[in-house]
């Protein structure tokens, strides 16, 4: 079979769920390894939960810092980021945050949360329930409970899997580290702001 022109590995309704980010983050890199040409993963929103403490503190920028450090491309931070809060965490990570008035632009794609006009594949960064009936738009089906999907390109057809996390998948090390981090940085920073 040919090799994709892209593949888009994504995520959505992370909800905070720091302690999940290292077993995702391990599943991810295997799934990667089996992958060949150009690999992009994103997050469809729902990274934080107002019931979170670690979001509340950080007004949504912990899981944020999470997804950057396992080398997210771009991910959807319509509903979780208020201006303030972007404005602060822009210029300390490489992914890109896409809301309705910022794309993600690569060769051949353009990330959007919000359809705007484009030449290339416009990749949709909502969860999709039903498909869209645009010309050359690449809607990611959502995702249950500790799901991923894949999404493969190719010239004329568009290939999705989803696949499920399993429980018992080992955590990264080096992510597992970065959530501490996190944790303790947040926890710095809402007994700062609480003074």
């Amino acid at each position: 079979m040919e090799t994709p022109l892209a593949t888009i590995i994504y995520t959505h309704d992370l909800k905070g769920e720091l302690d999940w980010l290292p077993r995702l983050h391990s599943f991810i890199q295997t799934m990667r390894q089996a992958l060949d040409g150009e690999i992009f993963l994103v997050d469809l929103g729902g990274s934080c939960s107002p019931d979170e403490w670690h979001c509340q503190v950080t007004e949504g920028r912990a899981v944020l810092m999470g997804l950057d450090a396992m080398g997210y491309h771009a991910v959807n931070v319509n509903e979780n980021l208020t201006p303030a809060a972007r404005a602060r965490l822009v210029d300390q990570i490489m992914m890109k945050l896409v809301d309705d008035e910022t794309v993600f632009e690569t060769e051949h794609l353009v990330f959007q949360t919000k359809l705007s006009p484009s030449t290339k594949e416009r990749v949709l960064l909502v969860p999709c329930d039903t498909p869209s009936k645009e010309p050359n738009v690449i809607d990611l089906p959502r995702l249950g409970w500790h799901q991923v999907g894949i999404v493969q390109i190719y010239t004329d057809q568009w290939c999705y899997e989803q696949f499920t996390v399993a429980p018992h998948t080992l955590p990264d090390a080096t992510i597992a580290g970065t959530v501490d981090f996190i944790r303790d940085e947040a926890k710095f920073y809402g007994k700062g702001r609480s003074e």
